[in-house]
């Protein structure tokens, strides 16, 4: 077994975040990744320790999956 994950390819295409919890943001899209606890608890995305840089170039990375 491997590790399941979503299909990000046209991410930022998706109107909504987290199965439909947050409205798509640059501002949503961060804070799903900086606390997907958070945002929807029991989700199964794990909590990353990131630096503010390491997570607006994330961002900036996932925002050009269009």
């Amino acid at each position: 077994g491997g590790t399941v994950a979503p299909d990000l390819t046209h991410v930022a295409s998706r109107q909504t975040l987290a199965a439909g919890t947050l409205m798509m943001s640059r501002g949503n899209l961060a804070t799903w990744i900086a606390d997907p606890q958070g945002v929807k608890p029991g989700s199964h995305m794990p909590v990353v320790d990131l630096s503010g840089d390491e997570l607006n170039a994330i961002v900036a990375y996932l925002e050009g999956l269009k």
